[in-house]
């Protein structure tokens, strides 16, 4: 064993003799040239196809879901698990495995809904009717002749002037609704005599009473009628509010970006962003973030981890970050692509070159899109109900974007801003209809094959 040893050892001080030495280590200029072409392709963000790195769908849903439709969305959530799932076995009496695309049946009843679901359903059920009762009435009066309408729109008029309140001499404005329905019922008793309830095409419901339907059909029923009750928003309205909230993240991480620089630091931290030099032509939404409560609760906290002066505390803090789910934290790092692309321009030796963004600061930006999506919301929900609509458009999603400039005192920006929310909605249209074009071509594709 010992000769076997010294001859290995031998054999291995023999490969190191001949051992060539080292050469020192030199980059040649196409090296260079192909390190920076990958560079330059490890910074291609999302938003150089799409015109946008935060997702529209989940700005939609963060909106809509959590504050505009959040009583709908509670509802829905629990008709689904409701439901008890009928179980599928194969020939050998074992549990079926059954395709996406399969349907399974299920049982499902009224019984053990809580009674916010329940009145829910009750009051989508009842707007279901309205609405039907409403098309009834315009397609009745439209039939009768000429004298019943004139003697139809007098009594409705007088009805009008009756109704009329003042106080003072002055016209006390109300809530502006008129109820057709109600006045028709009133006007002519027999009025919705031959009106019949349809739940469905060619499927009439006796007596407009859902709970005599059953199991998928009282499911399907229930789901409807809330879904109704939702409020929408229109293609253009949710991409105008997501290109406002780009637009704020890469000025947040573009005075973060310009903070660290100034610190002689790569690695972009909260602090950073929480630093407002007041620098409007940069920041122009500076004054915005000492206003929400998320700037507020970071302050607070880098404060106290100052006052601990742990120095694991920064290493802790980055570790128990990255546990923490962050829902938007993909795209602030596409963001911050943009931004850093942006910062370097040509200049290869650009200090900007080298910062790369921290968990935390990801996770600060992300609680500040989660809020505003909260503020929004609320202003979103004020705005539908004041006006009578059941839609977000356009000019709603401006109104707010606008809202937003003034309150921070930042309006002499609004052009600017604009001119960004129309860029970047140009090219996700662009997109948009470029992949609706690409998935036209595929069925098409399979369709032939």
């Amino acid at each position: 064993m010992q000769i076997i040893t010294m001859a290995k050892d031998s054999k291995d001080t023999k490969k190191s003799k001949n051992k060539p030495a080292e050469k020192p280590v030199t980059t040649s200029p196409e090296k260079k040239k192909r390190k920076t072409k990958d560079d330059a392709k490890a910074l291609v963000a999302i938003s150089d196809t799409q015109g946008l790195n935060i997702p529209v769908p989940k700005v939609k849903r963060s909106i809509g879901d959590n504050i505009i439709n959040h009583r709908e969305t509670a509802a829905l959530n629990e008709l689904k698990e409701h439901r008890v799932m009928d179980e599928v076995k194969d020939d050998n009496k074992e549990p079926a495995k059954l395709g996406k695309a399969a349907k399974r049946g299920f049982t499902f009843v009224l019984k053990g809904l809580s009674k916010p679901t329940l009145d829910l359903i009750k009051e989508g059920h009842q707007n279901a009717v309205h609405l039907q009762k409403q098309a009834f009435s315009s397609v009745k009066i439209k039939s009768w002749h000429d004298d019943d309408e004139k003697k139809y729109n007098a009594y409705r008029e007088a009805r009008n002037k009756a109704e009329k309140k003042y106080e003072n001499g002055l016209l006390v404005i109300g809530d502006g609704n008129f109820d057709a329905v109600a006045f028709n019922a009133q006007y002519d008793k027999h009025f919705f005599k031959d009106f019949s309830y349809s739940y469905a095409p060619g499927k009439v419901l006796a007596n407009e009473d859902y709970t005599k339907l059953k199991n998928i059909e009282l499911y399907e029923y229930c789901t409807s009628v809330i879904n109704k009750l939702k409020t929408r928003f229109n293609s253009d309205s949710k991409v105008i509010i997501t290109a406002g909230l780009e637009l704020l993240t890469r000025d947040i991480l573009r005075n973060a970006a310009r903070n660290c620089v100034d610190a002689k630091k790569k690695i972009l931290k909260v602090d950073h962003a929480l630093n407002l030099n007041g620098d409007e032509s940069n920041f122009p939404l500076h004054r915005l973030l000492p206003t929400l409560d998320t700037y507020v609760r970071y302050k607070a906290l880098l404060k106290e981890a100052e006052k601990k002066s742990d120095s694991d505390s920064e290493t802790k803090e980055d570790e128990e970050t990255e546990k923490v789910r962050v829902p938007y934290k993909h795209y602030i790092g596409e963001a911050a692509k943009v931004v850093k692309r942006e910062l370097v321009g040509n200049d290869c030796d650009s200090p900007f070159a080298k910062f790369n963004i921290s968990a935390d600061l990801k996770l600060f930006i992300s609680d500040v899109i989660s809020e505003l999506c909260v503020r929004f919301g609320h202003a979103m929900l004020s705005e539908v109900q004041t006006r009578k609509i059941k839609t977000v458009n356009n000019e709603i999603a401006r109104t707010i974007i606008y809202q937003l400039y003034i309150n921070a005192g930042a309006y002499q920006h609004l052009k600017g801003a604009e001119e960004f929310i129309r860029s970047c909605y140009n090219r996700y249209r662009e997109f948009i209809a470029l992949r609706a074009k690409q998935n036209q071509d595929k069925k098409a594709t399979l369709a032939n094959e």
